[in-house]
């Protein structure tokens, strides 16, 4: 669970322990596929979903913000690994992450898997295909809930366009499939947001810097760190960290306020 978790947060976790259970007690696959869309659309109104979606509202990076584009703001509870494939963890709060309408369409019930041997299946039942479990496999999706996405993905700041950062192997394939698949380049608006937020960061970090050698109030540099804080596209201000010793004026912008590394 999150370090600040709402009131009733460990018991809305034993429900959806109990909900899956359900699911769970079906003998066949499609028999639990069917039972996990029932009862999702069942109890999706339910205290224990609300519960969780308030837990990954506080997780979200910037303002609430979906987790994938980190543009629009979220709408709802989605899986990460559909519900109509892993009918096993329709209720698995590990499973849950907050997207925005924009980005649950294209994604879906689509999913792509790494198998053992290293090669790229996916696994997406196609309508009125048998309903059979799919292989087994790691995401070739980016999970921005439990990974790094800048482990894999690479920001340039100046046109606001992700790009692989490995130039070949599988690490490289999950960055150009995220991109793709969520379509984070293909929407220009996108681009433009994020150069925005760069331009954003800067003047409010240069600004900063400015009241600190001014000595001006710590409330009013306060608000400035805070909005900073609650800027889109946390990624940006990460990049912006990580690229801080190949670019001049991001050096010297942090070294003026070097505690800002820690925000």
């Amino acid at each position: 669970m999150p370090a600040s978790c709402p009131d009733g947060a460990e018991a809305a976790l034993n429900e959806l322990h109990a909900y899956q259970a359900e699911v769970d007690a079906e003998p066949s696959y499609a028999g639990q596929v069917e039972a996990a869309q029932r009862l999702w659309d069942k109890k999706r109104k339910n205290r224990p979903i609300a519960v969780a979606r308030e837990m990954l509202l506080r997780m979200c990076p910037s303002s609430r913000y979906c987790m994938f584009c980190e543009d629009s703001r979220g709408s709802d509870v989605e899986h990460f690994r559909p519900k109509a494939l892993y009918p096993e963890l329709v209720f698995a709060w590990a499973n849950f992450l907050y997207a925005c309408s924009l980005c649950n369409p294209p994604k879906s019930s689509r999913f792509t898997v790494i198998r053992p041997d290293g090669t790229i299946l996916d696994v997406t039942r196609k309508q009125g295909a048998p309903v059979m479990a799919p292989e087994p496999g790691e995401a070739l999706l980016i999970d921005p809930r439990h990974e790094d996405p800048l482990e894999l993905m690479h920001l340039d700041l100046s046109t606001g366009r992700f790009d692989a950062r490995h130039e070949a192997g599988i690490a490289r394939e999950r960055a150009l499939y995220t991109v793709g698949l969520l379509g984070l380049n293909e929407r220009e608006y996108l681009c433009h947001a994020r150069q925005d937020a760069f331009e954003a960061n800067e003047s409010l970090l240069r600004d900063i810097g400015a009241l600190r050698r001014a000595g001006r109030p710590q409330a009013e540099i306060a608000r400035k760190v805070d909005a900073l804080r609650r800027h889109p596209h946390r990624t940006v201000w990460d990049e912006m960290k990580r690229q801080r010793e190949k670019v001049p004026k991001l050096g010297a912008l942090f070294g003026a306020v070097p505690e800002a590394l820690g925000w």
